[in-house]
């Protein structure tokens, strides 16, 4: 219990205290890409941080700060673009991986534990009541 909860504690603190931004690395691709050949050429299913590309309009300008996700604004070319990004796919599948891996460790451990006791500690168990029977004057007891 005190290595799960202290691999959860280290797992957790890890995740805040990334200075890792993959997001950002993608949505300056894609500034780059924009910049040379323009918004058309930017296929964002190649993309796997960045979901939603936005341009600031006169159309726009009420909702253009407003998104159900985290985003990103960046000047590219004369105006500015909204990068919408989530980067929740890597730590889920990281903490997949790890409570995958830690209840295969626990289950082992667990089967491993049992089967000491039931072929180790009680037939010990069972031979320790036999002397007090023997005194008791039962010498008919099986012994297996």
């Amino acid at each position: 219990v005190i290595l799960f909860l202290g691999s959860n504690f280290l797992l957790h603190f890890s995740e805040k205290n990334s200075t890792g931004r993959p997001y950002r690395i993608e949505a300056e691709r894609i500034a780059k890409i924009i910049e040379k050949k323009g918004v058309s050429a930017v296929d964002l299913k190649n993309y796997s941080y960045i979901l939603h590309l936005e341009e600031y309009t006169e159309k726009n300008k009420s909702t253009f700060f407003h998104s159900d996700y985290d985003y990103l604004i960046l000047p590219v070319r004369s105006g500015l673009y909204r990068f919408d990004y989530s980067c929740t796919e890597e730590s889920h599948s990281r903490n997949a991986v790890f409570y995958a891996v830690f209840f295969i460790f626990f289950s082992f451990v667990f089967s491993l534990l049992l089967f000491l006791r039931n072929h180790l500690i009680k037939p010990f168990e069972e031979i320790s009541e036999i002397p007090y029977a023997l005194a008791r004057g039962n010498l008919t007891i099986p012994l297996k």
